[in-house]
């Protein structure tokens, strides 16, 4: 009986926060625990979204920005200069498309939380490092923290105002 009474107040307590707590804390909580696992189960470096726009602003040219997000969610909208690269690509493939590009850059990998970038990162930093990347990082938060925080996404036709949402539950963490 014991249970089945901590379970109801524990609904019961849940139910009280979603009537009464804004929307945005609790987006920006539940973002903030999902960046805490994200970072807990691929470690790599990371990037704050404010250091990446600053970079960004400054005209660096020596960045590239990898989206690992699945074509239709970079083509709703992606970071400015931004590069498609699959989530699923080969490290051959990766190299076929970019291996050019990549001596003497930084890179920044993205996805709309962080798991299929950091994912990514770790699959193909080896050949990046062999490549010449100077560096890698995954911008913490994803798109749906640098969108929740204001800062500019684009699609093909310049300036967007929507983050593809990837599934009903995961879009109830961007505005």
């Amino acid at each position: 009986m014991k249970p089945l009474l901590i379970i109801a107040c524990l609904c019961a307590a849940s139910f009280l926060v979603l009537l009464f707590v804004p929307r945005t804390a609790l987006q920006n909580t539940a973002l903030r625990l999902v960046e805490r696992l994200v970072a807990l189960s691929a470690p790599v470096d990371e990037i704050l979204p404010e250091m990446l726009q600053q970079r960004m602003e400054s005209g660096r040219e020596n960045i590239l920005i990898f989206d690992t997000r699945a074509a239709e969610e970079f083509h709703q909208s992606h970071l400015q200069g931004a590069l498609h690269c699959p989530p699923d690509i080969t490290p051959e493939e990766f190299t076929r498309r970019f291996g050019s590009t990549l001596r003497g850059k930084e890179a920044v990998w993205y996805c709309s939380v962080g798991k299929r970038s950091s994912d990514a990162l770790l699959r193909l930093q080896n050949v990046c490092a062999q490549a010449g990347i100077q560096h890698s990082y995954n911008l913490r938060g994803g798109i749906f923290r640098w969108h929740n925080e204001g800062r500019p996404i684009v699609d093909e036709s310049g300036s967007a105002s929507s983050v593809h949402p990837f599934s009903a539950t995961w879009g109830l963490l961007v505005r």
